[in-house]
């Protein structure tokens, strides 16, 4: 959940949650809500979701704007950034996540 959800989130945010149970486990997370300022290259608030636990791992997707994503997996690590710019203030986003059997 982005800070103070279901309320507006703060300016000049950067969040990270990393989601590793070890090997074996694929990570699946649902949004359930979604809302953050729009641009055409999701340059100004944005969510970013790595198959992962590092900066450098592979991006999944890179996501802004009202539409909700639709569920994405990881194969082990899943890193989720959050990231917002100096002005404009939205609702934010509710993810849950599920684990997937061990191998």
């Amino acid at each position: 959940m982005s800070p103070n959800h279901p309320d507006k989130y703060l300016n000049s945010m950067a969040c990270e949650w990393i989601i590793d149970l070890g090997p074996g486990y694929d990570i699946t997370i649902t949004f359930h809500k979604f809302n953050l300022e729009m641009s055409d290259d999701c340059s100004f608030d944005w969510l970013t979701v790595q198959a992962g636990n590092t900066p450098d791992s592979p991006e999944v997707a890179k996501v802004c704007g009202d539409v909700l994503p639709p569920d994405m997996t990881t194969r082990g690590p899943m890193r989720i950034v959050f990231q917002t710019d100096t002005d404009n203030e939205f609702e934010g986003f509710h993810v849950t996540w599920l684990a997937h059997g061990k191998d």
